[in-house]
């Protein structure tokens, strides 16, 4: 019997999309999402590609697999992107962190 609370209900384990994921607290919940069996995919801002793709090679160092999406939460059409491209790639949300700071 599959854990309802893990799963989405057809055995997957349940995706969670974590908005500023590469930042300090967006990490701490990455990993507990993880540790936990989810799948997580980290947000993170269009300009930080290099910086969000080495804070994925630290995690996967650390035995951690994680996905990454870019977005800016401050602009609709960027958000809608990225909710787009987290869809065609895995289908569903099943869990929303929103961590990602909006700096005036």
């Amino acid at each position: 019997m599959t854990d309802s609370k893990k799963t989405n209900g057809h055995g997957n384990p349940r995706i969670a999309l974590v908005t500023g994921g590469i930042g300090g607290i967006g990490t701490a919940i990455c990993k507990q999402l993880l540790d936990q069996g989810r799948t997580v995919i980290a947000g993170h801002l269009p300009q930080e590609m290099e910086i969000a793709e080495a804070w994925k090679a630290n995690l996967v160092g650390d035995g951690y697999h994680v996905d990454l999406v870019s977005g800016d939460v401050a602009n609709f059409a960027s958000s809608k992107n990225m909710v787009s491209d987290v869809f065609s790639r895995f289908g569903s949300v099943d869990i929303l962190v929103n961590c990602a700071g909006i700096h005036p």
